[in-house]
């Protein structure tokens, strides 16, 4: 079945709600403020609305961007005096170590802020050091096209009057043929994470890999920096009762033979 069609199908009701009101005047917030991280669950082949953007190639479409291969699309702003420049960083220092953009996939970096110009982009680009480099291309899109597609994506954005800045989370999506394949959250990119990413953009399994969850207080698995796991106290503790009851087993039959 076309991926397309399920896109057309899918994007038209995405777009439709309106995000709740607040912020500063003109400027989009996302519903899912302040604080949390987006749900990656939740985001897992989720439709990407088919939005129009303003590329230094003239306006066009993200699907345009997504038809030839991979996206990963970041929302951003040039102002950010937090998150923003340093997680910029770590992905492009992540995207360096693998050398696939505009080969494997090709990054899009969207403005969420009406106030950046193209000459603020142009900047920006320049500052990372990517603007002549292949499969990069930093985008801005009118304010209700950016409310439709971090409302699809569960971003969310809040305006904080006193700093004269915005909090947001950290935020890279895989997209493939027009739906989330992975995300990435967090405030930057984890080399190790991203090597999963990639590797899942270009077809290859990937078994497993961890969600952000502090709630979870044991886990099966905890992953190292390179990207290896090892065994953590989830995984035994979920051995116990098998060596409790093999154990209890054991002594029964040792029992009953030294009463005969």
């Amino acid at each position: 079945m076309s991926r397309r069609l399920s896109l057309l199908l899918f994007s038209l009701p995405l777009c439709l709600p309106r995000l709740a009101a607040g912020g500063q005047a003109g400027v989009p917030t996302g519903g899912q403020g302040p604080f949390p991280r987006p749900n990656e669950e939740l985001l897992i082949n989720q439709a990407v609305p088919d939005i129009p953007v303003r590329t230094p190639q003239g306006a066009l479409r993200l699907s345009r961007l997504w038809q030839s291969r991979p996206l990963l699309l970041t929302l951003v702003y040039t102002r950010c005096t937090g998150i923003c420049v340093p997680f910029l960083r770590s992905l492009r220092a992540a995207v360096n170590r693998d050398g696939g953009p505009g080969r494997d996939y090709d990054i899009v970096v969207l403005s969420f802020d009406p106030r950046d110009t193209r000459a603020d982009l142009d900047e920006a680009a320049e500052e990372l050091h990517v603007r002549q480099q292949p499969g990069w291309t930093f985008a801005t899109a009118a304010p209700a096209d950016v409310e439709c597609l971090s409302k699809a994506v569960l971003f969310w954005t809040r305006w904080d009057a006193a700093s004269q800045q915005y909090d947001h989370p950290g935020l890279v999506l895989a997209i493939v043929h027009g739906r989330v394949l992975r995300v990435l959250t967090g405030a930057s990119v984890h080399p190790a994470r991203f090597r999963e990413m990639v590797a899942e953009l270009r077809g290859r399994f990937v078994p497993s890999y961890p969600l952000p969850n502090p709630r979870i207080p044991f886990r099966c698995f905890q992953y190292r920096a390179d990207g290896s796991f090892h065994v953590d106290w989830g995984a035994l503790l979920l051995a116990v009762p098998g060596a409790t009851a093999l154990g209890l087993t054991a002594w029964l039959f040792g029992f009953s033979s030294e009463r005969r």
